[in-house]
């Protein structure tokens, strides 16, 4: 695998039917290179990654985020670094919804 692109551990296409429930798993190793799914983040997700003291925390934080961006790319059909974010403070954060968008809800 190039350090320059993210793993692909998740299937081609997710399909969600209406009233759905999907639960991932995305196995994390502490000393995985993270660096391909770091690309996949926004600008602040990066900074936030940086904010960490300890390596293994910034790079479970950047496998999270990095698995998160490319199950809800699946599910929305807009590339993983596309996807922007919204919600700040104690609010859980929510995809920006475009209007063709479905009612899709993540946590």
């Amino acid at each position: 695998m190039a350090a320059d692109r993210p793993a692909n551990i998740l299937a081609d296409r997710a399909g969600l039917e209406n009233g759905e429930i999907h639960v991932w798993n995305a196995p994390f190793k502490h000393d995985s290179d993270a660096t391909g799914l770091a690309l996949l983040l926004q600008p602040e997700e990066r900074a936030r990654a940086a904010a960490f003291a300890f390596d293994p925390d910034r790079r479970l934080y950047v496998h999270s985020q990095g698995v998160l961006r490319q199950v809800l790319s699946r599910s929305t059909g807009r590339g993983p670094g596309e996807l922007v974010f919204e919600g700040s403070g104690g609010q859980k954060p929510r995809l920006r919804r475009r209007p063709d968008d479905g009612d899709l809800h993540f946590s």
